[in-house]
This record gives C-alpha cells, sequence and structure tokens, in this order.
C-alpha cells in the first residue's frame, strides 16, 4: 500500500465518527490511563488531522497510536461502525519513521525474547513442524494449510489432532506479518504477505486453518483471500491464544493484540501501568474480527 492509500482510507473512515464516545467505555487503557488522547476516540481525532501535523510532532503523536494494543473492542462497540483498529494501524504505517520499536527492543533484558521478535519480524516461525506432522490428521497432498502462527502451544496440537481437519504444512511460510503491521513496518509486512501468497498458488491451497487469532485477523483483513476459507480454532477462548506465552511470562500482563509488549512499543506507559497493577484486558480478535 502507498501512503496515498492510507490517508484515503484514514480520510474516509474518521468522517464517519459522530463523537459519540461510546468506544472509550469498552477500551481499558482509557480506563486506566483516564486520558482523552489515549482513548479510540482521542486517537481517530489524531488521525483525521494526521496530514496537519508538523514533523517535529510527529514522534510524539505516533507515541499515542502505540498505546494501543489493537484488542479491537473499539471497532466492534463502534454505532458508525468506524474501522477504529485499522485506523490506528494505518497511522502507524504513515508515522513508521519515527518508530523506536527497534532501538526499544535493543534495549530488552531477556536475549531470548529479543532473538525471537527480531525473527519473526524477519518472517520466521517458531513453531515446531516436526511435531505437527506426527498428527493423526496432517496429510502432505491436502488442499488445507495449517498456518501455526509464530507461538504454538501443546494444547492446540492437541485441539488440532481432535478437530475435523486434514491438514498440510509448508516450510517457507513464517510470520503471517502481524508484528510488522502492528509496528507499522509495512514494507517488511508486504514482503511476508507476497511469499505467503506464492505458496498459496503453487500449493494450490482452497482453505487456511490458525490457532492464532492475530494471524486469523490479519489474513482476513489485510490479505487478499476471499476465494478461500480462513478458519480458526477454538475462536472462543482468546485467552488461550499461543502469543499469550509472551504477555504471561515476560509482562505480567494479559496479552490484547501484540502479545504483551507494550514495552516494545512505549516503555513509558508500560511504566505507568505495571506500576498500577489493575491491567487485565482481553482480546476480541478472536470473537469478532471483521467489524
Amino acid at each position: 500500500m502507498k501512503r496515498n492509500d492510507f490517508f484515503n482510507f484514514i480520510k474516509k473512515e474518521t468522517e464517519k465518527c459522530v463523537n459519540c464516545g461510546k468506544c472509550k467505555s469498552v477500551c481499558d487503557m482509557y480506563k486506566n490511563l483516564r486520558e482523552e488522547e489515549y482513548s479510540p476516540r482521542g486517537l481517530v481525532q489524531l488521525a483525521r488531522r494526521l496530514n496537519e501535523i508538523k514533523n517535529t510532532q510527529q514522534s510524539k503523536i505516533l507515541e499515542y497510536f502505540y498505546t494501543c494494543f489493537l484488542c479491537g473492542k473499539c471497532s466492534i462497540r463502534c454505532p458508525a461502525e468506524v474501522q477504529i483498529l485499522n485506523v490506528i494501524i494505518s497511522a502507524r504505517a504513515l508515522l513508521s519513521e519515527h518508530s523506536k520499536v527497534l532501538t526499544n527492543l535493543n534495549q530488552f533484558k531477556n536475549k531470548n525474547l529479543k532473538i525471537k521478535i527480531k525473527k519473526i519480524l524477519s518472517g520466521e516461525s517458531f513453531s515446531s513442524l516436526e511435531k505437527l506432522k506426527k498428527l493423526k490428521n496432517y496429510n502432505p497432498r491436502s488442499s488445507s494449510l495449517f498456518f501455526p502462527g509464530c507461538f504454538l502451544s501443546d494444547d492446540y496440537l492437541k485441539f488440532l489432532e481432535r478437530s475435523e481437519f486434514n491438514f498440510t504444512l509448508d516450510e517457507n511460510i513464517g510470520c503471517c506479518g502481524y508484528l510488522a503491521l502492528a509496528s507499522g513496518f509495512i514494507d517488511i509486512f508486504e514482503n511476508e504477505k507476497k511469499r505467503l501468497e506464492k505458496v498459496i498458488r503453487a500449493r494450490r491451497i482452497e482453505r487456511i486453518i490458525t490457532a492464532c487469532p492475530h494471524c486469523f485477523y490479519v489474513l482476513n483483513v489485510w490479505h487478499d483471500y476471499r476465494d478461500r476459507e480462513i478458519i480458526l480454532l477454538d475462536n472462543t477462548d482468546a485467552e488461550k491464544c499461543p502469543e499469550c506465552v509472551l504477555g504471561f511470562n515476560q509482562t505480567d500482563f494479559t496479552c490484547t493484540g501484540f502479545g504483551g509488549l507494550l514495552p516494545l512499543l512505549n516503555p513509558e506507559i508500560f511504566s505507568r501501568l505495571k506500576e498500577q497493577n489493575k491491567f487485565f484486558p482481553k482480546c476480541s480478535l478472536s470473537k469478532k474480527v471483521g467489524e
């Protein structure tokens, strides 16, 4: 996507906003910080005026957009059907040159986590395909591709084996591009998107199955697979999302759409919320991802 595409999308969506503020009632970030600029309505208004913001102010503005966990609850609540989640991602893309995500990542003390995230941004997967190949419903000739995502728990392996689907795998698919997309790194995301599309065409895949609500969201909204079925396993329990492995172990927060990695986006806000010790929102992506 080009810069004008993001500007045009933001303009179209933000013009639908009636400023009712109902999105604020479901925003866990706003409930804790109680400041308008961190609310969905505040971010929509900032996005609406993005082309008027001076270059010297854009770095600070990006910090506001980086406080959102992308849980999607505001988009579901909006009576005007503003795609708030996608507006925020688009704004991050337009401001990505001011991003400090990679700088913040270099300051992580956990070396293993740092290596994992860097590799995920380059498209590598950390799911064990060998374990998946041992499941009884694995069929290399299937037209249903299982997309494991970046982190796949043993619980999901059991759930997948109990499901009705036969599936195949492909060594060439890595990250769906969510981490890059959520950071605003659209060029990296587009590379991952093209790589997956190449696999889908070459393997003549008719159905994509995933266990990760974030993969499900990206594949539905940011990829173009309208002619293929995309299925999310166990979408009634977002707390079991494999990315929550990061959320629970590294940040003591429940994951809400970015692996709990608020310190990667906005370390200052992360510190404020951690001191409060009462921020436990839940992701809504798996429940109503398309709205």
